[in-house]
C-alpha cells in the first residue's frame, strides 16, 4: 500500500476493514473495488473521486526503514512495532483497492485515500497501529539543528473495532497532523488516511470515512 502523504512514510502498510459478528466472506478482487466509496458518500461535497488502483502491494517495501532512518533516538520498542506493522504489507492480499479523494486546491487542498483489502493479517493490523502510537510517542526527525518532534497518539474513533495512529508536528510555525485508522471484519481490511494542520479535524474526517467504508464492505462480503 502506498501513502503519498506526507509523513506517512511510517505508515506504508497494508491496513484493512474486516466484517463483526459472524465471519464475512473474503471480498473478490471484484468486490473490493465496486465496494470504493464514491465521491458523493463523503462528507459536506465538492469531492473528486480518483480512479481505482489495484496495483497490490510488493513484499519490498522500505518506508519504515527510511522513517527510522530519519529519527533520533528511537527506542527499541518503537523500532519493533513500526516493523512489524510494515511486513503486514507482504502478506499478500488477494483482493486489493485503493483510491483517493480530494476537494479544494492549493492549501486548502484536503486529500484522503482508502484501501480496501483481503489479507491474511487483517486482525492483527489496528491493534499493530496502536503499539506503535504506545511505543514511539516522540520521535526527533531530522538531521542537525533541524529537526523536528514527531508527536504519535491514539485518537478516539466512534467506528465500531477501529483502532487510529495519529502522527503531528510544528515547526517554524507550521502545523501538521497526519491521521489514520483501520478496522477488521474477518480477512477484509479498510485503512483511511488523511493529512491537515487540525488534528481533530483530520481525525473526524477518517473516522466518518472509516465507518462509511466499513458499512460497504460489509455488505459485499455478505
Amino acid at each position: 500500500m502506498r501513502r503519498t502523504l506526507v509523513i506517512t512514510t511510517i505508515a506504508a502498510t497494508a491496513l484493512g476493514l474486516s466484517a463483526c459478528g459472524g465471519a464475512p466472506k473474503d471480498l473478490s478482487q471484484d468486490k473490493a473495488k465496486s465496494s470504493m466509496l464514491e465521491a458523493g458518500d463523503l462528507p459536506d461535497g465538492g469531492w473528486q473521486a480518483g480512479s481505482v488502483d489495484e496495483t497490490k502491494p510488493t513484499k519490498d517495501d522500505k518506508s519504515a526503514d527510511q522513517m527510522l532512518n530519519n529519527a533520533k533516538d528511537v527506542p527499541a520498542g518503537c523500532k519493533e512495532a513500526m516493523n512489524s506493522l510494515a511486513s503486514m504489507s507482504a502478506d499478500s492480499p488477494s483482493s486489493y483497492a485503493k483510491r483517493s479523494y480530494t476537494k479544494g486546491s492549493g492549501k486548502d487542498k484536503t486529500e484522503v485515500e482508502v484501501v480496501v483489502e483481503t489479507l491474511g493479517k487483517a486482525k492483527d493490523v489496528p491493534p499493530q497501529l496502536t503499539k506503535v502510537a504506545e511505543t514511539c510517542k516522540t520521535l526527533k526527525m531530522g538531521t542537525g539543528a533541524a529537526t523536528v518532534d514527531l508527536k504519535m497518539s491514539s485518537p478516539k474513533l466512534d467506528t465500531k473495532d477501529a483502532k487510529g495512529l495519529q502522527m503531528s508536528a510544528e515547526a517554524m510555525g507550521q502545523k501538521m497532523a497526519v491521521s489514520m485508522a483501520a478496522a477488521n471484519r474477518g480477512n477484509n481490511l479498510v485503512v483511511v488516511q488523511t493529512q491537515g494542520t487540525d488534528a481533530d479535524k483530520a481525525n473526524k474526517l477518517v473516522d466518518t470515512l472509516l465507518g462509511k467504508q466499513a458499512e460497504k464492505v460489509e455488505k459485499a462480503a455478505g
